[in-house]
């Protein structure tokens, strides 16, 4: 609340007195409950594949250096519906999104080409080792593109631990979607929300938004200086 009325506002309160406020007026904090994720455990090693973990000693430097890329499941009135996501994991934005009912490889490709659009494609493209991300058809596009393809450890969802933090923060700040009326209305609220984090919401490690972080790069970028993100 803080970063977020420094960088928005420019209103300089520190913790202590950011904390009076919450208890004059009864704010409190909504805390988010981990999700466990069902993994499946016959799934061939990726090394079969001659992919490994290639950013685990990698400290991303600039925007387009390291994408993770992951999705997510939703409960909307009684069905499985799907999220699919890349982030930057320099800028901690979310670059690419695509929703469906399916998990399938077309969900995650869509993502991808959406991100490619706007943003160009990463040095470095990260995630687990779900059965859509090492399909062929997928794995193809991501090469032709000179894109280096990295994958966690088999049942290590701390190695995608990216996207496995915005997710969290993500279902949470989506609110309960069964109140929207249609898939429709849920698809909207979806993009709003991505919106809103990227734009607006301040994030704990570069202290400002997503979006003003990548503006800040290319600004210090166009000056050639050097960029300190904190």
């Amino acid at each position: 609340m803080s970063d977020h009325l420094k960088v928005f506002h420019q209103i300089n309160l520190n913790h202590k007195k950011i904390s009076r406020v919450k208890q004059i007026f009864g704010i409190q904090v909504r805390y988010h409950r981990a999700n466990p994720r069902t993994r499946d455990q016959g799934l061939i090693d990726v090394q079969t594949l001659g992919i490994s973990n290639l950013v685990k000693d990698l400290v991303p430097n600039h925007p387009n250096h390291i994408w993770s890329s992951d999705f997510t499941y939703l409960l909307y009135k009684g069905q499985w519906q799907y999220v699919a996501t890349l982030k930057d994991n320099y800028t901690k934005e979310i670059v690419g999104w695509s929703f469906d009912k399916y998990h399938s490889t077309d969900l995650i490709t869509k993502a991808f080409n959406r991100a490619v659009r706007v943003f160009g494609y990463p040095i470095y493209l990260h995630s687990d080792q779900g059965s859509e991300y090492r399909a062929t058809t997928y794995l193809n596009i991501c090469r032709d593109l000179g894109i280096q393809i990295s994958m966690s450890a088999k049942g290590s969802p701390w190695e995608n631990g990216y996207q496995e933090s915005y997710y969290n923060y993500f279902k949470l700040e989506l609110g309960n979607i069964n109140n929207l009326n249609t898939i429709g209305e849920l698809e909207l609220a979806i993009g709003r929300q991505i919106w809103y984090y990227n734009n607006h919401r301040i994030h704990s490690v570069i202290r400002t938004s997503p979006t003003l972080c990548r503006s800040k790069f290319q600004l210090m970028e166009s000056k050639g200086l050097e960029v300190e993100i904190s």
